[in-house]
């Protein structure tokens, strides 16, 4: 469920704002470089559809082994996005760009485990608050919000 998985990311990015839809939204023609207090490893905390809290192995989709995930997101609009498992070995890896304009967020993956896929772009609002963030995505009906913790 790479699409979970962005729509998490998304909903990382984005949150107390209001909701903006998925799909075929590109994001800013011309990306600038991401606020600096985006610019980091970001490991999933929590994720609630509609404000019901889901365990993050069944909302991200995880594969078998995976313990923990990360985002990065780079001052270049670099992506990344890590499951790992409890050695610490990579089991899952989604790679692409991200476009930030205010408090609106645009995830496009380019590739999964290395493989160029078709793009898929996600969509959503961000807030930070201290070292967390908060991404939220309008799904339809269901709002997902998605909390982020850095070091």
């Amino acid at each position: 469920m790479k699409f979970v998985r962005i729509v998490l990311c998304v909903a990382l990015l984005l949150t107390p704002y209001a909701f903006v839809g998925c799909g075929e939204d590109n994001g800013p023609v011309a990306p600038s470089p991401l606020p600096t207090e985006l610019v980091a490893s970001w490991t999933y905390e929590s994720v609630t559809f509609g404000g019901t809290e889901v365990p993050l192995h069944i909302a991200l989709d995880w594969r078998p082994a995976t313990v923990t995930a990360t985002m990065t997101l780079a001052a270049d609009n670099r992506y990344l996005y890590e499951e790992w498992d409890v050695a610490g070995g990579l089991t899952w890896t989604e790679t692409g760009t991200v476009s930030v304009s205010g408090p609106n967020f645009w995830i496009r993956v380019t590739r999964e485990n290395g493989v160029p896929v078709a793009p898929d772009v996600t969509s959503g609002m961000w807030s930070l608050n201290g070292n967390e963030m908060i991404a939220t995505i309008q799904e339809g009906a269901d709002t997902i919000v998605t909390v982020f913790t850095k070091p």
